[in-house]
């Protein structure tokens, strides 16, 4: 009788993948030791938590502060505490902020530390008017995007830059990836209708804008 041929072992999906890794990443809201191994301009740290495990800590998640050059606080090698924000996928999204560090370790004061350095969560909480902060994410000839928190982004168009004229060739050395910036937001983010996708808050850097509301 002809040798029977060994069964084929099924094909995993990337969805099993996908499910097997996020079973080894730890709960959200689980105080962890990172290990910083890369820094990306304008978007943060890539860490590892062990051998296995990857996450991301987002450029506003690093200090609970508004600072110049955030991802200069931590050298490539370095080790530090986190706490899990979420997971997507196979990554772990992770804050290095000592607010949320003290409210995942019942600290103290901790509701105290996290309303004052509070990030907006969506972008239906940023107001018309409000004064925000945040780091240039992208530069594009029809103007800038930043990054008011890991989950809300806005958008400063050219003429909305400065009182004097940019060129849009000249932006990004301007405005260059990763700088921090303090703008008025001039309108709030619109949601999508059948005729219009969705659209950002707008964001005016004029100092006249800025310091007169």
């Amino acid at each position: 009788a002809a040798a029977q041929r060994p069964a084929k072992k099924a094909k995993r999906s990337a969805a099993d993948d996908a499910a097997s890794a996020s079973a080894v990443l730890p709960s959200v809201g689980s105080v962890v030791s990172v290990t910083i191994k890369r820094s990306i301009p304008g978007v943060g740290y890539e860490v590892s938590l062990d051998d296995s495990c990857v996450g991301r800590v987002h450029v506003t998640e690093v200090v609970d502060e508004w600072v110049e050059s955030p991802l200069s606080r931590f050298k490539m090698g370095a080790t530090t505490e986190a706490v899990v924000i979420g997971t997507v996928n196979v990554h772990a999204n992770l804050t290095l902020r000592k607010s949320m560090l003290a409210e995942a370790l019942s600290q103290p004061k901790a509701l105290e530390l996290k309303e004052k350095h509070a990030r907006p969560a969506s972008a239906e909480e940023i107001a018309e008017g409000q004064l925000v902060r945040g780091y240039v994410k992208k530069v594009t000839e029809r103007g800038v995007f930043l990054s008011l928190s890991c989950t809300v982004d806005a958008f400063v168009g050219l003429k909305f830059v400065s009182e004097d004229f940019v060129k849009a060739d000249k932006l990004a050395e301007r405005l260059p990836v990763g700088q921090l910036v303090v703008g008025r937001v001039i309108t709030r983010a619109q949601p999508a209708t059948s005729s219009k996708p969705s659209t950002l808050p707008a964001v005016s850097l004029r100092l006249g804008d800025v310091k007169d509301g």
